[in-house]
């Protein structure tokens, strides 16, 4: 893993994986995908959220996940712009070799 700025990270292709980070400190799992719009990027974050269709089937979904057990899939397709971020903000990246140790470990679960 490495940490870069965000000149490095805008310079980096779709479908790396990061985390947005601040010292000692880590937002969820991210992809990135196309920069947009200047300084800007479509991601993808892995934040656990199971599927839906918007923000308000998302909350009766987790209602129910929460209260009655139901179960849902995960949401693996969603993505969104990022564009509100500190002009220092930094990244910590996920290189080739962590990602196959990312992939082993969750293949063991």
């Amino acid at each position: 893993m490495r940490i870069v700025d965000l000149p490095a990270f805008m310079a980096l292709p779709a479908q790396t994986v990061y985390h947005l980070y601040e010292p000692c400190n880590t937002g969820p799992l991210s992809i990135k995908g196309d920069n947009c719009h200047g300084m800007d990027w479509v991601e993808q974050v892995l934040d656990g959220m199971p599927q839906s269709n918007g923000s308000d089937q998302l909350f009766d979904r987790l209602d129910e996940m929460e209260n009655n057990g139901t179960v849902f899939p995960l949401e693996v397709e969603g993505t969104s712009r990022h564009g509100l971020y500190p002009d220092q903000q930094l990244f910590m990246i996920y290189d080739p070799a962590d990602l196959d140790a990312l992939i082993l470990l969750l293949k063991g679960c």
